[in-house]
């Protein structure tokens, strides 16, 4: 679901010294596919070319506060999908909240309705905290834009407090979220992803290849389409959505322990993770030395199967999907998995596609087999959450 492709946004731009990462704003926004119209204050121009967001937008760049004759910048500009403020100075915001009209930009504010506005501060951690600054945020939060709120970290002029741009990651994640429709409002959804760790000794583990971007993915999606989401994740170095909520773990007895505990207010589940079916029956609480044998032996047990047991204790009206990881795409076991999990869709990969951008499943359910050809996974995500949605419609949990 590509959200953005033909949507038309304008990227103000203020002086913060943060404004060389609107540069590379316009570069996500555009490699989704929208049209980027950058409007850049006076200031701003003092501290970065124009000619540099011309050649990134592809667009003509507005400077120009009004200069003579006619102009109606501010009324073409106001009639974007977007307006998208990064990096935000105080200046712009006091004038924002003000109702001030005294340049391009601020006039351009001005003639858009608030709901459809964005604005991302970036300012010393002084500046951010005096409480003149936090009235204007309250006041343009009121009249209905959205605030991409500041991080915590080193800012530019060598403090460390809170006032540096929002991860452009994230900013991204809240435009994609307003662009898309809400289609799983009002739903709670449960996700796992990522593999779990076995210890054996303090340094060597069991697990596998699963990088977690399915199950992540999964996440995201399901909260770009209005859903509230908790991620129960294994280790892994993908960093989860900005409006999902994450609990992590590292072991399958973790990972049980905390689905179950959530799980009944849950009307999804996914169950994407790779669990390590398999446990050592004891970890050694120190290295194991190499010895002189060729061999060891190592028991293993059985890990708990989550899927199966939230099979077993769920409600009527919760929807249950699993994951079969085989070596092909036979769904025999899906099939068997299907029902003895009491899941209500199967979602059967191969190995393949542990650690991979990509994917291909098929989507095994009570009464249908759909085959899905290779995509990245972000797309078989939506696919398989447009499956969720019509169940539910259809009344089949």
């Amino acid at each position: 679901m590509n959200v953005l492709a033909g949507k038309h946004i304008a990227l103000g731009v203020t002086s913060s010294i943060a404004v060389y990462r609107a540069c590379d704003m316009v570069r996500l926004l555009r490699s989704a596919g929208a049209e980027v119209h950058v409007v850049l204050t006076r200031h701003a121009t003092e501290m970065i070319s124009p000619k540099l967001f011309a050649s990134l937008s592809g667009q003509t760049v507005a400077v120009d506060d009004f200069g003579t004759g006619a102009s109606y910048k501010h009324l073409d500009l106001s009639k974007s999908d977007l307006l998208l403020v990064l990096p935000a100075t105080a200046n712009f915001i006091g004038k924002a909240a003000g109702g001030i009209a005294d340049d391009l930009l601020s006039t351009t504010y001005l003639a858009t309705n608030p709901k459809r506005v964005m604005i991302a501060p970036a300012m010393n951690t002084r500046m951010w905290e005096h409480p003149a600054l936090q009235r204007n945020l309250k006041q343009l939060a009121a009249m209905g834009s959205q605030l991409l709120m500041p991080e915590n970290g080193n800012l530019a002029c060598g403090d460390v407090g809170m006032g540096r741009l929002i991860n452009l990651g994230e900013a991204m994640d809240a435009v994609e979220y307003y662009f898309t429709p809400h289609d799983m409002r009002g739903l709670k959804v449960l996700v796992t992803a990522g593999p779990t760790k076995e210890a054996i000794d303090p340094v060597r583990f069991i697990s596998n290849h699963a990088s977690g971007r399915m199950g992540i993915a999964l996440a995201k999606n399901a909260w770009l389409r209005g859903a509230e989401v908790e991620l129960i994740s294994g280790p892994t170095e993908r960093k989860a959505p900005l409006g999902v909520k994450v609990t992590k773990v590292v072991t399958a007895i973790d990972m049980h322990a905390a689905v179950l505990a959530k799980i009944d207010v849950a009307d999804v589940f996914i169950s994407s993770a790779a669990v390590s079916d398999f446990r050592p029956e004891a970890a050694s609480v120190t290295k194991l030395k190499r010895g002189k044998t060729k061999t060891m032996e190592l028991k293993l047990i059985l890990n708990p199967d989550i899927l199966a047991d939230v099979g077993n204790r769920r409600n009527a009206t919760q929807t249950i999907i699993g994951f079969a990881l085989e070596s092909t795409l036979d769904t025999v076991e899906a099939k068997r998995k299907l029902k003895a999990k009491r899941a209500d869709l199967i979602v059967l990969n191969t190995t393949k596609a542990l650690a991979s951008k990509r994917n291909q499943v098929i989507l095994v359910g009570e009464d249908s087999v759909e085959d899905l050809p290779e995509m990245f996974k972000e797309q078989v995500a939506d696919r398989i959450l447009d499956r969720i949605v019509a169940l539910r419609k259809a009344g089949k949990r």
